[in-house]
């Protein structure tokens, strides 16, 4: 599952990528990086913040969180990247 963050202007600013065939649940990505992950009903990871602030500081903030988020993943289900650049992790 792509799922994309979107600036105010409604472009691309983040792709996040979940393979929910290889997560197991463990919610380690929703501790890390809350507001942006959360375990949906079938008990995979989902992004549930699409409409991320456009704020410099806050943006930082955002790519810190997936980065941490991405590398506690114990089956390296999460990645992530820029909008319009290759994959970030």
């Amino acid at each position: 599952m792509t799922t994309d963050t979107r600036t105010s202007a409604g472009r691309p600013r983040r792709l996040i990528e979940i393979d929910t065939d290889s997560c197991v649940g463990s919610a380690m990505c929703g501790s890390i990086a809350r507001g942006v992950f959360a375990l949906g009903d079938d008990g995979k990871a989902t992004v549930v913040d699409l409409e991320a602030p456009a704020d410099e500081q806050i943006d930082d903030t955002i790519d810190r969180a997936l980065d941490e988020a991405a590398a506690s993943c114990p089956v390296s289900a999460i990645s992530w990247r820029p909008a319009g650049e290759g994959a970030h992790r």
